[in-house]
C-alpha cells in the first residue's frame, strides 16, 4: 500500500484526475437511474446466459476470485516494482471504463438488484447494477496477467494454469450473472 501511495504521489495528477473523475461520472449515473428508474427494468435475454447453470446465489465471490491473479506480483522479487506500469495502465483501463459506464445503459442481470440498497462507497469501486459493458473484473484479470507475462513474472507452465483459469472466470462471471455475455 505504501508503494502504491507513494507512486500515486510522484504521478499524482496522473492518478488523481481519473479516480475523481471516475467517482463523479458513476455519481452521475447512479444519480441517472434512480431518477428515471431505469435500474427496475428486467434483465435482457442473453443466449449463453439463459442457457448456463445459474451461479448467481455466489456472485458475491466475483471480487474474491480475482486475487490468484495478482499472485504473480506479490510473490516475486520484481513483483512490487511493476506496480507503477500496473498503475499507469490501470488509470488508462478505468479512463475506458468511465466512459462506457456513463454511456450505457442496460438493464441489470438480476432481477433482485436494488440500488437504493448498494453503498455509494460500493458502487464506486465495484460498479452498478447497470454498467455491464465492459466488464471491469474480466478487465482486470486479464490487465493483471499481461502484465504479469509482460515482465516475465509467469513461467510457461504458470500460463498453463492462468489461460484456462481465466476463461472458467469469464464463464462464472456470466453464470453467476454478474454480466451479460457480450462483456
Amino acid at each position: 500500500l505504501l508503494i502504491i501511495l507513494q507512486m500515486a504521489s510522484s504521478t499524482s495528477i496522473y492518478f488523481i484526475l481519473p479516480v475523481v473523475c471516475h467517482v463523479i461520472f458513476v455519481k452521475m449515473k447512479t444519480t441517472q437511474l434512480l431518477n428515471s428508474n431505469a435500474y427496475k427494468r428486467h434483465p435482457l435475454s442473453d443466449i449463453i446466459m439463459d442457457n448456463f447453470v445459474d451461479l448467481s446465489d455466489y456472485r458475491d465471490y466475483n471480487e474474491l476470485l480475482i486475487l490468484p491473479f495478482l499472485l504473480p506480483l506479490i510473490r516475486s522479487k520484481d513483483g512490487y516494482s511493476k506496480f507503477g506500469y500496473l498503475l499507469k495502465i490501470g488509470i488508462v483501463f478505468l479512463a475506458i471504463r468511465m466512459i462506457t459506464t456513463v454511456v450505457t445503459d442496460i438493464p441489470s442481470s438480476v432481477t433482485n438488484c436494488d440500488l437504493t440498497k448498494i453503498p455509494t462507497w460500493k458502487i464506486i469501486i465495484t460498479g452498478h447494477c447497470n454498467d455491464k459493458i465492459f466488464s471491469g473484473h474480466i478487465g482486470l484479470s486479464l490487465l493483471l496477467l499481461l502484465v504479469s507475462h509482460k515482465f516475465n513474472l509467469l513461467s510457461k507452465e504458470s500460463l498453463y494454469f492462468y489461460i484456462p483459469y481465466l476463461i472458467c472466470y469469464s464463464l462464472y462471471t456470466i453464470a453467476s450473472k454478474n454480466h451479460y455475455s457480450i462483456d
